[in-house]
């Protein structure tokens, strides 16, 4: 049986070619690296197959915006994992796949467009046969399983509260930034409470442990949380919440204050911002970590009982491609049929939690009674 050819769109990228490195280090496959400038993917690839020999490893010129080199890039793979940022072109990275017949996986930040655009092809994609992931890697991709992982250890699970915080020295790219930021308004302060979701009144505090200390952090809806009121029925609060991200003198005092002054409606003014900002991510002091961690609170044998769980890594990128591998290992498992999935609700949250431990992401956990 020939193994698996999976084709990585930005397989140059921070995040891209850590997710090559890591799914050749776990799972039997051969890989294409796609993305604009050649010699970029190219490079990556030389250097990986110098590691895996054995391995089918290549480089090939792609735009996401062009629909005929896309078809024709997938017509001898069987799966894409998308590690670019383009989600403008998601409906052809996604036709493309369809008319190969392959599987889809994205990890790019949560867009209403890119899941209008995947959710209109739904019955297409079942029709097909085909597995689609998205809403995949970290934020998001694991709030929602973190708080599935923590129900079955309650009794009785009331309240959970997911938190995300990060400092990081090595900055995206500039198209990355712009697609953050773009993303970023699309966000909104969304908690469930009461039997609802509201609204966000406040901030709320998060203890991050040494490493960061207490942070305020602003409620962000993600749409993987939706439906976990219904699954768990004692739950009466839930909500992600992040903390602020890269802040140093430089992004204070220079880089924020000259980026609000630019005009944000050419392309080349947002690039010019985006480049001021990723050079000022570059001043951020250590630690460098990423933690994202659930609070539960409920009842177990009677008691009142409030439990944490932390992953932390000191590198966004690696967890952010650890979580897209991970998810990746059960679909090459066929443990994830065909469909439309979000990655929350496509995998088992204790194999999820299990594989990231084992490449690498810290896990903690701590339990606290209240007689």
């Amino acid at each position: 049986m020939s193994r698996p050819h999976i084709i990585i769109l930005g397989g140059s990228g921070n995040t891209g070619r850590m997710i090559a490195e890591l799914l050749l280090q776990q799972a039997d496959v051969d890989l294409t690296l796609a993305g604009r400038r050649l010699a970029k993917v190219q490079a990556v690839a030389d250097e990986l197959r110098q590691k895996h020999e054995n391995r089918q490893i290549s480089a090939i010129q792609v735009d996401a915006g062009d629909l005929a080199g896309l078809e024709k890039a997938f017509a001898r793979a069987d799966f894409v994992v998308v590690s670019s940022s383009t989600i403008e072109h998601t409906r052809f990275v996604a036709e493309a796949a369809l008319k190969a017949g392959i599987g889809y996986f994205d990890h790019q930040p949560t867009s209403r467009d890119k899941i209008a655009t995947l959710k209109s092809l739904k019955t297409r994609i079942i029709e097909a046969g085909c597995c689609f992931i998205t809403e995949g890697g970290v934020i998001p991709g694991l709030p929602a399983m973190l708080v599935r992982y923590l129900a079955p250890r309650f009794d009785r699970l009331e309240s959970a509260q997911v938190a995300f915080v990060m400092q990081d020295d090595k900055a995206p790219s500039p198209e990355t930034l712009i697609e953050l930021k773009t993303q970023w308004k699309q966000y909104q302060p969304l908690v469930f409470k009461q039997g609802t979701w509201q609204l966000a009144e406040q901030m709320v505090e998060f203890d991050f442990t040494e490493s960061f200390g207490t942070k305020p952090c602003m409620a962000c809806y993600l749409d993987e949380l939706e439906s976990l009121p219904k699954e768990i029925a004692s739950l009466r609060e839930v909500g992600f919440y992040i903390g602020a991200l890269a802040s140093n003198w430089f992004m204070r005092w220079v880089a924020r204050p000259i980026t609000s002054l630019i005009p944000t409606r050419s392309l080349g003014f947002r690039r010019l911002s985006a480049r001021l900002l990723s050079w000022g991510i570059r001043f951020n002091p250590p630690p460098y970590l990423m933690m994202i961690m659930v609070e539960g609170r409920g009842w177990c044998n009677g008691e009142s009982v409030f439990m944490r769980l932390r992953l932390s890594h000191p590198s966004s990128y690696f967890v952010t491609a650890a979580s897209s591998v991970a998810c990746l290992l059960q679909y090459l498992s066929q443990d994830i049929p065909p469909g439309l999935w979000y990655q929350a609700d496509a995998v088992d949250d204790e194999r999820m939690l299990s594989d990231l431990q084992r490449l690498g992401v810290k896990v903690e956990i701590e339990t606290v009674a209240s007689h």
